[in-house]
Formats: C-alpha cells, structure tokens, sequence
C-alpha cells in the first residue's frame, strides 16, 4: 500500500510539473534514460507494452517493470507533454500540444529531390560569413528542361575537363602535344570557344549583338569521341605554331570560369556523374558513369524520381581512401530559425584505394551499409578497422600532418554556413510550431583546399551499429536543450552549441490598406521558347540525337571529318575578343618576368612571342 501511495504521489508530481513523456522507436532506450533521471513519468499505450523491446525487458527486474505499469496507469488519462517517436508511431490521440521530436516537414531536405529544390533557393539566402551553400551541382529526371540542362552542362563540363587535363599535363611536362599526335588541334578551339561563349552569356557581354556559332548534335558527338580518347590516354594532339597562345589563353579562361562554377576545382577531367534514386538509402539504386547515354538511359527509363549530380572527382583522400563527414545539427525554432550543431562527428571511409579507373560503389560509396560488404584490401594502420571514426581522431590526423588549423578555421565554418543556408532555403515551407525539434545529419566531402560540400541531408536514425555509441550522447545532450536548456538559459548544452539564432525584425506597416485587397492583372507571353511542349520537343529530340549517335558508333569516323566539321572560327579572333577582359598584355614570361610582346593589331591577326610562356602555378585543383 505504502509503495502505491508513493507511486501515486509520483504521478501527481509529474502531471503537476508538465513531466509526462511517452517514447517509441530505435532510440527509445536513450530518451527513456534520460528522460527518467530528471524525474519525468512514462505513458505508454497498450501497443507499446505488447511490442515492447525484449532487450529493454530483460534489463529491467520485476518491481521496477511492475512500478512502470503502475506509473503508466496512474498517468493513462493525461496527455504526455513530450512524445518521441518515428514515423509510424502507434498512438491512441493525436498529440499536437507538447513537444515533439520531429518537424512538420521533414522532407523538405532529407529527401534527395527535395534537397535538389532546396538548392534552387540558396542564392535568395546567402548571408556574408554566415549562410553560404556549397554543393555539387544537381538536375532531377521530372523536369524536361532539367535533363536539357544537365546534356548542355555534360557537353561544358567536357570542354572545361579537357582544358583542364591539357593544362595539368603541361605543368608536370607530360606529353599530349606531338609531332606524330593524331587528334587536330581543333578539338582544342572548340573547347574553348564553347567555354568563351558560356562565359559570354554569363557576364552579359553577348547583349551587344554576339554572334554564337550554331553547334549541332552531331559536332558535340564527334567532340566527344576525341575528348574522351584523350582522357583515356589512346591518343595525344598535333602541334600547332599557336600553341603558347592557346595555353595561356586557357588558363585565364578557367580562371574565369571558375568564379561561376565553383566546383571546377575538385570535379577533375573524367566527366563523371553520379545518378541516385530520391527515396532510396543506404547506397541503393547508386550508379556512376561517365557516358552520357548511360546517364540519360538510366534516368528516362525509370520509374522512380531520380537526381543527377556531377560528381566530385577530386576529394581529400587519407591514406589513399576516400571519406566523407556526418555533421549531426538540431532545428528547435522554425520562425525564428534556431540551430543547434553538435561538436563531434562521424567520419565515414570507403574500404578500398581510390581510383577513377574503376567506379566500383566499395571505391566510391562511403554509406556503412555499402562498404560492411567488402574487406579492406591493403588496409593502412592509420585507418579504423571497421572504417568508421569520430572526428577527434581525425582532428588528431591534421595536426599530425600540419594541417590542424584548417578543422576550426574551414571546415566546421564551412558545415556551418552550409546548414544554415539550406535551413533558410527552407525555412517559408515550415510551420510556426515552436513546441516542435528535429535532429538531422549532413554528409559532406571535402576537396583539397579542405572546403565542405553537401551531398546530403538525412533524417537522424542511428541505424548503424557504430553510431551507438554517439547516439546516447547526441539524444541525451538533445534533452539537455529541449528541456534544461528551455527551461534555464544558464543550463548546460552537452555539446550541442548555437550556430544560428534568427534576429526577428519589427514588422513596418507601409501601406495604409490591407495588401490583400491589392491585385496583378497581366496577360502571360508564351514565346517560342517558353512554351512547354516545345521545351519537351527539344529535349527528346537532343535525349534522340546522343542516342543515336551511340548506335552509330561515331568512333569509326575518320579523323578528316573531325577537321572538317569542327570548324572553329580562328581562335586570334576570339583573343582579340576577350583581350580586354583577360588582360592579355600583361602574361608573365620566364625570361627576365619580361611582359609578352602582344600585336593587338586587329586587321593583321598575329601574335608573336619568342620566349615560352610561363604558366603561372596558381591553386586551380589540376
């Protein structure tokens, strides 16, 4: 009797200070814990005790599962001011009044298509230092004018690559220039006028009546087939008496480019893209490749909602591996937007050398799930046996290497600003529910300048066994904001720290009526281009014309038809064009840093020089 009353004094308690919690799912253990040792009382439903966790049971003695039952009983009427669950938690009510561990829309950002919309709104979100979103650039297979998007940016993104294998082979004095080379050097013209009039229209200097040569599918295919005999290394170039010139000409163009496409830096020369399907995990449904047809195959031909994203071929690497980061972060304010980042992550490794020969998912695809299927070949004894670390030993690596500065001062900043543009990307979606939190992950590869890039964003389950450990320390450092946080400013945070409180700005009235009752009236113009079937015409049409140069199989061809389609118009022409922006005048020689001699004579079309150029060493990620 004794026992009851005290139990029932217990519940009293508990339902007088608002601490009522009802918990199901992976991480149930966890908030039970936590949640019990700060005085609180759990109600569960009679689903929950028929499905209850047998492990939970065997730990738990006799009296203290009959005190349960009691407590449970005592409180079975109440609602619980805190509900933790999944989503296909089994209640017997709707709970909308207490806290819950999950946002009204999760799927904003934690599913792959969905973050690809987020993307599209990051520009309209960036803060200086504090919100700015680096991510590989991505393309969904619903949208017609998507995939043409991403053939035009597969064709660019071979021009840049070739212009970028072609410089790095310079700079180490490797051979792709030959006396006996068998690829015309028009391949290298069209390259780079293709990559000029990209930069034309990005900077606006084709408003002036600027004339674009008309490229059909047909010149992009034979382009192709050259450009990928010299990646491949089966063939090298001609010599030209213009060599110099186009070199220099090159490097100052990507140079350009690459305040446009900042990934230019890491997506290396091989034009490989990674398709993924949007609602699968674990590294399913994954495929890398470099041929466009496969790509547009892959993706036409699926059912399910698919993204295309250019793949980052050029990762930091330890010990020859690759890997990426899992930054944990807590949203507890959707208006205004609070977030939380948690100090420790997990670093995730792949189990077998990296190499671009192969794209081979053990090679290439970090997901645990993907690489507990493959033994490590060659395992180095600086890498975790079961390739999963926290970020401590990693850090621990930096400085062991002379790098450890570059954690506080780029990459975590770098995490940061990346989730905090997203969320803000995000943030007109939500709903003003304040009694609501959500704890999420990002996984992010960094290049060789050590900068973060997003490739994900998942809701936190802790599915992997190796995540255990972190799990109870990330849920019960989640209590201590959502509860002792809340209730006193002063309390400790675990290791969850505050990267992002939202200053709310008072609202100015500046119009003496309701902006309701104000109207747009318009009529919509539909030219040629902006209709939609015309759009989706286009799109099959170029989706037809490289799978019908597959079938022919263009690599037949002789090298004089190359010369003969891919005519460019001379590339002096195009340097005298772009000399005032460029700055041609001023490149630098390696005699005596004596400035070039630069004909700008227009009319006669020449440039001499009778010194090599020397390229400037700049860090370009080649």
């Amino acid at each position: 009797m004794m026992q009851y009353l005290y139990l029932k004094q217990k519940a009293l308690e508990a339902v007088k200070n608002k601490k009522i919690f009802t918990v199901q799912g992976r991480n149930a253990i966890a908030v039970r814990k936590a949640l019990l040792y700060r005085g609180w009382v759990e109600k569960r439903s009679p689903y929950q005790w028929n499905t209850e966790d047998s492990q939970v049971s065997m730990k738990l003695s006799s009296s203290d599962k009959r005190e349960n039952v009691i407590l449970s009983s005592l409180v079975e009427k109440c609602t619980p001011n805190l509900v933790w669950g999944e989503k296909n938690f089994k209640t017997t009510q709707d709970f909308e009044l207490p806290i819950r561990n999950t946002l009204k829309v999760n799927r904003l950002w934690s599913t792959k298509a969905r973050l690809y919309t987020s993307l599209q709104n990051t520009s309209w979100n960036y803060i200086e230092n504090v919100a700015e979103v680096n991510a590989p650039r991505t393309y969904s297979n619903t949208n017609s004018d998507d995939i043409r998007e991403f053939i035009y940016d597969y064709y660019l993104t071979a021009c840049t690559s070739l212009i970028k294998l072609i410089l790095a082979k310079v700079r180490m004095k490797r051979p792709i220039f030959k006396d006996t080379g068998t690829i015309p050097i028009n391949v290298f013209v069209f390259a780079i006028n293709r990559c000029t009039d990209y930069l034309y229209k990005k900077e606006n200097f084709d408003i002036d009546n600027k004339e674009y040569d008309q490229i059909t599918s047909e010149d992009w295919n034979l382009f192709l087939m050259k450009y990928q005999s010299i990646v491949s290394g089966k063939e090298v170039f001609q010599i030209d008496p213009n060599l110099p010139t186009m070199i220099s000409y090159a490097k100052r163009l990507l140079k350009r480019i690459l305040k446009l496409r900042p990934q230019l830096r890491c997506e290396g020369c091989s034009n490989i893209w990674i398709v993924k399907p949007s609602e699968c995990f674990n590294g399913r449904g994954i495929i890398l490749s470099s041929k466009l047809d496969k790509v547009l195959d892959v993706v036409t031909n699926s059912r399910k909602e698919c993204i295309i994203q250019k793949y980052i071929e050029a990762p930091l690497l330890v010990y020859e591996r690759k890997f990426d980061i899992r930054q944990y972060f807590l949203i507890t304010n959707t208006h205004p937007l609070k977030i939380w980042m948690y100090q420790d992550c997990v670093i995730k490794f792949c189990s077998q050398k990296y190499s671009l020969k192969n794209l081979h998912e053990s090679i290439h695809i970090t997901t645990q799930a993907v690489q507990r299927r493959y033994k490590n070949s060659d395992p180095h004894p600086g890498l975790p046996k079961n390739n999963f670390c926290y970020s401590n030993k990693y850090r621990n690596y930096l400085k062991d290497t002379g790098k450890g500065k570059f954690w506080d001062d780029v990459i975590y900043p770098g995490m940061k600003k990346i989730i905090i543009g997203i969320m803000l990307s995000s943030q007109e979606f939500l709903m003003e529910k304040n009694n609501r939190f959500g704890l999420y992950c990002g996984d992010f590869i960094l290049d060789n300048d050590f900068r973060p890039w997003l490739i994900e964003i998942n809701k936190t389950h802790f599915y992997s066994s190796n995540e255990t450990e972190i799990c109870h320390r990330v849920i019960s450092d989640i209590i201590k904001v959502v509860i002792d946080h809340a209730q006193n400013p002063e309390a400790s945070t675990g290791k969850f720290v505050c990267v992002y409180s939202q200053p709310i700005t008072p609202s100015l009235r500046t119009c003496e009526y309701d902006a309701s009752a104000l109207e747009i009236k318009g009529v919509r113009i539909l030219p040629h281009h902006c209709n939609k079937e015309n759009r989706d015409k286009e799109t099959k049409d170029m989706i037809h014309n490289v799978e019908d140069s597959t079938r022919k199989k263009c690599i037949t061809i002789p090298d004089k038809r190359v010369d003969k389609r891919i005519l460019e118009r001379p590339l002096l022409n195009t340097i005298h064009e772009m000399d005032t922006l460029f700055e041609l005048a001023n490149i630098k020689i390696q005699d005596n840093d004596k400035h070039l001699n630069v004909n700008t004579d227009r009319k006669k079309n020449t440039f001499m020089t009778q010194t090599n150029l020397y390229l400037l060493d700049d860090s370009f990620g080649l």
